[in-house]
């Protein structure tokens, strides 16, 4: 319902939130229920409430609103971040590398009793995460565009398998101080 109100077809709506259509389709054909954490990529993608879509109960509402939610609402949602795309994505990217700061620190810290070492599986999942967000969203093309458009000529301007061919090879980088092989 909701995709219908966006005029979104399901391929369409899936890229939005890093799915498959199949899985869209399983949602509207009531197959399997919406999870929390695709309720909440909606939520960012859309402003539709989270609590409704997993609750799978009619339309869902604007934010806190009372009334179903419409295009008009999609509307507004999208135009609050007025800045060009580039320039989000940039202060996300701050924030982002704040955020992965505090996890690395913390992860270099001793847990509570015995638990210690967790720095590298830390640094595995994340680039686990980077790999899987790549192919959820369908960004190796747009992935090869920015680093193709560096001004500098390093280890950040190689294609993303040429990247990880390199740090495989020990050269330097989160790979090969993980000594993953690509």
């Amino acid at each position: 319902m909701l995709r219908s109100i966006i005029d979104r077809n399901q391929s369409q709506f899936a890229a939005m939130i890093g799915t498959t259509r199949d899985a869209v389709a399983s949602w509207e054909g009531g197959r399997n229920r919406i999870s929390r954490k695709f309720a909440l990529r909606i939520y960012v993608a859309t402003g539709a409430m989270p609590r409704d879509l997993v609750r799978g109960s009619g339309a869902p509402r604007f934010e806190l609103g009372e009334r179903p939610y419409s295009l008009a609402d999609f509307d507004q949602w999208r135009k609050r971040a007025n800045e060009p795309a580039g320039d989000i994505a940039a202060r996300y990217a701050k924030a982002g590398a704040s955020s992965l700061e505090v996890l690395l620190l913390a992860a270099a810290k001793p847990g509570g009793g015995k638990v210690k070492d967790r720095l590298p599986a830390v640094c595995a999942s994340f680039m686990e995460w980077c790999e899987q967000t790549r192919n959820d969203f369908k960004l190796s093309k747009q992935i090869e565009e920015v680093l193709a458009q560096r001004k500098f000529k390093d280890r950040l301007t190689l294609s993303w398998g040429d990247w990880r061919r390199e740090a495989a090879r020990g050269k330097d980088g989160l790979y090969a101080i993980l000594q993953v092989q690509g």
